[in-house]
């Protein structure tokens, strides 16, 4: 798996995330809507990051290494999305129960980071990704803070 098609995958997350969060947001009730709508916006913006490292890396040689250790990497994190992260993303029926939602959504979050942080192996000197490890880690705190309350 190449560096581009690594890429490819992570944008797919935050994009079937954004759609993902939009539809719980519609499904809890109002009242509990807004915290999945302000999840919908971060996942969309995270998708815009993504293009944008992918761009400056694009141009280097690290995009196109194409070694078996990159190709291993690739397939484990394709693997992962693919059999934990996209089934609970792209369920037709997201949860209604507010808290079947949260924990649903704590999960994602979790298989993201693991995803992400997969991620970080192609990158030799700077991290570009470690902003948006944080910010994914900001999500699963919001959401374990709000099944807390």
């Amino acid at each position: 798996m190449k560096v581009k098609e690594i890429f490819d995958v992570a944008s797919r997350i935050e994009s079937v995330g954004y759609s993902y969060y939009r539809k719980m947001s519609e499904g809890v009730g109002q009242a509990n809507a807004e915290l999945f709508r302000q999840l919908a916006e971060e996942e969309r913006q995270h998708r815009e990051k993504f293009e944008g490292i992918y761009e400056d890396l694009a141009g280097t040689a690290e995009a196109g290494r194409g070694t078996w250790e990159e190709q291993e990497v690739g397939d484990q994190l394709r693997y992962l999305a693919e059999l934990s992260i996209f089934p609970k993303l792209e369920e037709d029926d997201p949860p209604r129960d507010y808290e079947e939602a949260l924990n649903h959504a704590i999960g994602v979050e979790k298989d993201s980071i693991i995803f992400y942080d997969g991620l970080r192996y192609l990158f030799k000197d700077e991290d570009p990704l470690e902003k948006i490890i944080a910010e994914e880690r900001k999500h699963m705190m919001k959401l374990m803070l709000e099944k807390k309350a």
